[in-house]
Order: structure tokens, then sequence, then C-alpha cells
């Protein structure tokens, strides 16, 4: 598997067809465009509009189409300031199915995220 940029990424995504499932199992990413805006909502201030300009538009076409997006992400406990800054609107409200657990659970599912 490789990594891709935001650009790749944002292609895949805009080529869904029927449906897309999306299992995370790092905590923070350490992107830097992320990093700078969880310190910008750290601060208090609101993180950049434009970040997400692409982004939300593009996911919300794609479930109007009638294209189904599953995202499962594995968190610690507590969750981190990047789930809290991730999760909050604009982008919470674009997945059509989102879903959590916890490392723990996972492990007593009979597999782990590697933490």
């Amino acid at each position: 598997m490789k990594e891709l940029d935001r650009h790749a990424f944002l292609d895949c995504l805009n080529g869904i067809r029927l449906s897309w499932a999306h299992v995370e199992l790092r905590d923070p990413y350490g992107v830097p465009a992320d990093v700078e805006q969880v310190e910008r909502w750290r601060r208090g201030e609101s993180t950049q509009p434009a970040y997400y300009a692409d982004f939300v538009p593009m996911v919300e076409g794609l479930t109007r189409r009638g294209c189904q997006i599953r995202r499962v992400k594995v968190v610690c406990e507590p969750l981190n300031d990047y789930h809290r800054w991730a999760y909050r609107p604009p982008t919470s409200m674009c997945w059509t199915t989102k879903s959590w657990c916890t490392c723990s659970s996972t492990e007593t599912a009979g597999w782990s995220s590697g933490s």
C-alpha cells in the first residue's frame, strides 16, 4: 500500500461509483496541513474554510449521487486533540456512515491497530 498525497486521495474519492469503505488505524496522521489546523483550533481560532473547500462539497455530491461512504476509525481513549478537531463540523457531517471503535475493542475482536 502506498500513501497518497491530498490531490491523489481526492481523485480516488471522486472516482467512487457505488461505495467506499475506509478503515483508519492510526491516531493522528501528522499531515502538515492538519497539524497547522489542529494548532489553530487549540488556540480557539477558526480553521481556514479553504482547507476543506474542495473536500466537503465533493463528498456531499457523492452521497447525493447515492454513493455509500463508510468509515471506521480505531481510536485510543481518551480521544486526542486530532480526533476532537477532525470529527467536528464540517467534516463530521459529510460522511454517510462513520463508526468509532477503541483499540481495546479491536483486540477482543481478534485484530489490533498496532498501537
